[in-house]
Formats: C-alpha cells, sequence, structure tokens
C-alpha cells in the first residue's frame, strides 16, 4: 500500500513538474526581476521586500531550457546552441542581475558526463569560442570529483586523489584558457577557486577570488563560490563568514542578489552543526537562513535537520515546501519517501 501511494506521488509530482515547466513565462520573471533592481538602485532601498524574495526563489533557467540547450548539443546544432549561450552572455555583461541565466546555462555540464564527446564536436566546430572550452573544463571538474568519491579523506585511497588531481589539471587547462579568451565568466573563476579549495590552497582560492570580482565587481556567483570555500571544512572559520558577508552586502544597491549572502552563511552554519551533531544551533541557523530567503534548498536542510531531531512531520512539511520549487527532483522525492 505504502509503495502504491509513494508511486502516485511521483506521478502527481512529475506531473506538476511538466506543467509548470512547459507553461511558465521566464521573460515575464526577468523583466519582473530588473524592474524591481531598478528600483532598488534608483531608490536606495536597503532590504529584499517579499516581492523580491519570491523572484529570487524562482530565478533560474526553467528545466526546460535546460533540456533545450541539451537537445541543441546532442543534436549537433552548434550554431544555435553558440548563439544562445552568446545571448545570455550577452544579456549578463550589460546587466549583473541577469548573472543567474549565464551560471544555469553551463550548470548543465556540472553531471552531464555522456556530454563530453558532443562537447568536444562544439569545441572543434567553434575553436575560438570560450563556450564550449568553459563546458569541458566543467565536465573535467566533475570527473575530478568523480574520481575522488564522497566519503571522508581518511577513507579515500591515494588512486583516488591522483585520479582528481588528474582531472582537475585538465579542468584548470580548460579553464584558464577561457578566460584568455573571455575574462568576463563568472563560472570560470567560480570553478578554479572551488580547484584550488581541493588542494587546499588558500593563496590560489583567495587569487581565483580576487581575480573574478576584478573582472566581474558586482557577481554573485563568484561571491557565492568562495563564501562556501570558507566554511571551517574547508579551512576557514564562521568569523571569515561573517567579516566577509558584510562587506560583500555593501554593494548590494548594484546587485540585490548580494543580499543572499545572508541566507546562504546561515546554510553552511547550519551544515557545519549538522556534522558536529549540534542539531539545535543548525535548526537555530536555518531558520535564520529561511527568513532571509524562502529558497527549496533552506527547506531541504531544514529538513534534514528535523530528520535528526526527530521531528518526522515537520521534516515531511518542509520536502513538500521544497518540492514546490524543485518539483520532480529525484532526491527530494527519495527523501520524501
Amino acid at each position: 500500500m505504502r509503495r502504491a501511494y509513494v508511486l502516485l506521488t511521483v506521478f502527481i509530482l512529475l506531473a506538476a513538474y511538466y506543467v509548470q515547466r512547459e507553461h511558465g513565462d521566464l521573460d515575464e520573471l526577468i523583466n519582473t526581476l530588473v524592474i524591481r533592481y531598478q528600483a532598488i538602485k534608483n531608490n536606495s532601498e536597503s532590504e529584499l521586500g517579499p516581492e523580491m524574495e519570491a523572484t529570487f526563489t524562482s530565478y533560474e533557467l526553467p528545466t526546460r531550457d535546460q533540456r533545450h540547450l541539451i537537445s541543441l548539443l546532442t543534436e549537433g546544432k552548434f550554431i544555435e546552441l553558440e548563439q544562445l549561450y552568446g545571448q545570455y552572455y550577452s544579456q549578463f555583461s550589460e546587466n549583473v542581475v541577469y548573472e543567474g541565466k549565464i551560471v544555469d546555462a553551463y550548470g548543465i555540464f556540472d553531471f552531464e558526463e555522456h556530454l563530453f564527446p558532443k562537447v568536444e564536436l562544439w569545441q572543434h566546430h567553434f575553436p575560438e569560442s570560450p563556450h564550449p572550452r568553459l563546458a569541458k573544463g566543467i565536465l573535467y571538474f566533475h570527473l575530478g570529483w568523480k574520481a575522488r568519491g564522497n566519503k571522508l579523506s581518511s577513507n579515500t585511497l591515494e588512486e583516488q586523489f591522483k585520479g582528481m588531481h588528474h582531472y582537475f589539471e585538465l579542468a584548470e587547462h580548460e579553464i584558464r584558457g577561457t578566460i584568455a579568451i573571455n575574462p568576463n565568466l563568472s563560472p570560470a573563476y567560480c570553478k578554479l577557486l572551488k580547484i584550488a579549495a581541493a588542494s587546499g590552497d588558500r593563496e590560489d582560492k583567495y587569487y581565483w577570488y580576487r581575480e573574478g570580482i576584478k573582472q566581474i565587481p558586482h557577481s554573485y556567483h563568484v561571491r557565492e563560490c568562495y563564501l562556501e570555500k570558507l566554511a571551517p571544512k574547508w579551512g576557514g572559520s564562521y568569523e571569515e563568514i561573517d567579516n566577509f558577508v558584510s562587506r560583500s552586502i555593501q554593494d548590494h544597491k548594484e546587485n540585490p542578489r548580494l543580499l543572499l549572502l545572508k541566507a546562504l552563511a546561515g546554510y553552511i552554519r547550519a551544515g557545519g552543526y549538522r556534522g558536529d551533531q549540534l542539531y539545535e544551533k543548525a535548526l537555530i541557523e536555518i531558520n535564520e537562513s529561511i527568513s532571509y530567503v524562502k529558497r527549496w534548498n533552506n527547506y531541504y536542510k531544514r529538513t534534514q535537520v528535523y530528520m535528526d531531531l526527530g521531528e518526522n512531520q515537520l521534516a515531511l512539511e518542509d520536502i513538500n515546501e521544497a518540492l514546490v520549487a524543485r518539483p520532480g527532483a529525484f532526491y527530494l522525492l527519495v527523501k520524501k519517501a
């Protein structure tokens, strides 16, 4: 009976997911964001209002658009693909508010390693373009983490670390090549500072953060990636996180998304406290993060904390909230089941 209920739930969620993604209006969403961005800049608003929060929670490429990118690539429609990435970049270069579109466009390569041969063909057709080269670098980055595995360092074999560093070297070569062609793609700096963090090189990590901000002064994505690597498990501290967020949000009039760094800081602390089994502290932090912005990943994190505390009903309510924003997400459905 329970199995039938789970299957029915999955079917309903997938149907809702299809309807939402196929009939959503991305242009209306982006226009709303730009209008609110100009209002904040012109009127010197200091905090996110409910409308801006609601916009930010949805500000990502719909899955149908990512599917379209993958379809163009797999069908070998490289001219159309190049034009679309060029369009995303042009929008971003004209207004930093559009950064999320270019970030999500490259996000399709974070896990889709089967696309590697097609990306090489794309690069063959457009050898001077930064887009296939960065895509290739991101795929190498993914393969590096896959080679390492997800166990603790103490339970990871030397050969796995060698595999990781091998792919990271290939990734760095491609991404540096991307920057030589176009130094204004924020995902490039994000991946390079993450490679440095994985290698334990704090100076190199900061170097790539600094280079990214020099090229894209009001980038949220470069700051987001750097903030994640200031967590204690990466050799940083919560004090560093607080100082970094305080400095970064001073520029929020130029890019209101920078205010979301407050929420990310709470999310990072909650994860750290969970790892230390300090579940009550984790709950306080993730509640504060949700008070800033009601994003799906915050609800997912609080789901985990509630389960740690044995509050299964509250956990179920939060996983449902996460599924509203991420309908059909497999790992959320598994957690709910």
